[in-house]
């Protein structure tokens, strides 16, 4: 039997950045929880450190999606751009090893 796993959550440095550029009264607080031990580091990777823990756990299969709020409530410009740079990184990431890379 495979193991999938769904809604996992990932995201990128420039949405991160993004995300914590944005002023106080509209920032979304929930990226606060980011900062909390290695959590950013692994929502930051879709390669082989994610992959590793995906054999540890016995996980065969992720689907991956942006970790909220994603693009939500940045300008509509700067989160077209990191959009198609977050749908870049992944269709990159699903190339080397597609019969395990977690899925976008």
């Amino acid at each position: 039997m495979r193991v999938i796993t769904i809604e996992e959550h990932w995201t990128t440095p420039g949405i991160d950045r993004a995300l914590r550029a944005q002023p106080m009264r509209s920032r979304d607080e929930s990226v606060a929880l980011n900062d909390r031990g290695d959590v950013l580091a692994r929502l930051l990777d879709i390669g082989e450190q994610r992959i590793e823990a995906m054999d540890a756990a016995g996980i065969d299969l992720q689907v991956l999606s942006i970790a909220p709020p994603g693009t939500h409530g940045l300008p509509a410009r700067e989160a077209v751009a990191l959009s198609r740079e977050a749908n870049d990184r992944a269709s990159e990431a699903t190339s080397p090893r597609p019969d395990q890379t977690p899925v976008c």
